[in-house]
């Protein structure tokens, strides 16, 4: 790939989950997606994550694993101080089953679907023209 001296970037989506207002979804087999955004919610200890909707709210007890810190350009709250890193970090692997913290062959957490994003996929796939 090539860009020009002087517009050394390139504007582009891997994956495309919204076209305008519209969900949208890729069905290639082997490198589908779900429409929308999405975010990752975690319950502790850690069992399944729950992937859903963006904007809507997680299971009980669970915590999204991305929040945003400085939406806009300005930060949310103060910096965490290095003790509370290391206590999450301390409480996150305590969270993880041994499989998570093998260094050689880690296995990840299993990921379910919520009820709403599984429902939008449904729907997303059944708008989607056939070729």
């Amino acid at each position: 790939m090539g860009v020009s001296a002087d517009a050394p970037s390139l504007d582009s989506a891997y994956k495309l989950v919204e076209y305008g207002d519209r969900p949208v979804l890729k069905l290639s087999p082997g490198r589908s997606s779900l429409p929308n955004a999405k975010r990752v919610w975690r319950h502790f200890p850690i069992g399944p994550d729950v992937l859903a909707i963006r904007d809507e709210a997680g299971p009980i007890g669970f915590e999204p694993l991305l929040v945003p810190v400085v939406p806009g350009g300005r930060r949310v709250d103060s910096p965490d101080s290095i003790e509370a890193a290391r206590i999450r970090l301390s409480r996150d692997l305590a969270g993880l089953p041994a499989a998570g913290r093998d260094l050689h062959e880690p296995v990840a957490p299993r990921v379910e679907l919520s009820e709403s994003l599984r429902v939008l996929a449904g729907q997303a796939r059944a708008s989607a023209p056939l070729e």
